[in-house]
């Protein structure tokens, strides 16, 4: 019964985050840009 509950719970989440992934891959491309140079800025 456990495993069942855990093995639905995993492939939910696998389900959620590829379309997570898919919605937010331009944004994520954006921030992580935007992070890499917040670092660089704090850096210097």
């Amino acid at each position: 019964m456990a495993d069942n509950f855990l093995e639905r719970q995993r492939r939910d989440y696998e389900e959620r985050k590829q379309q997570w992934q898919k919605s937010t891959k331009k944004v994520a491309s954006v921030s992580e840009i935007l992070r890499k140079a917040r670092e660089k800025f704090n850096n210097d």
